[in-house]
């Protein structure tokens, strides 16, 4: 791990890269992805807008089309 010298908005330690998506916590596309430690609780339940947003932008901007 390489730590950034800066600091992030909230003076928290960040990393100078974004670990793979198989060794963080998934969190909220408003997170911090260069965060050390997210502080996710695997026994919370969330709405399902972290999925439902991507999936409806990426199917208005045509990345995604429609079964036929």
């Amino acid at each position: 791990l390489i730590f950034d010298p800066k600091p992030d908005r909230f003076d928290n330690l960040q990393l100078l890269y974004v670990l793979p998506a198989d060794e963080r916590v998934f969190d909220k596309w408003n997170s911090n992805p260069y965060a050390v430690v997210s502080g996710g609780n695997p026994n919370v339940e969330d709405d399902g807008s972290a999925y439902l947003l991507p999936y409806w932008m990426a199917r208005y901007h045509g990345f995604l089309a429609e079964q036929q």
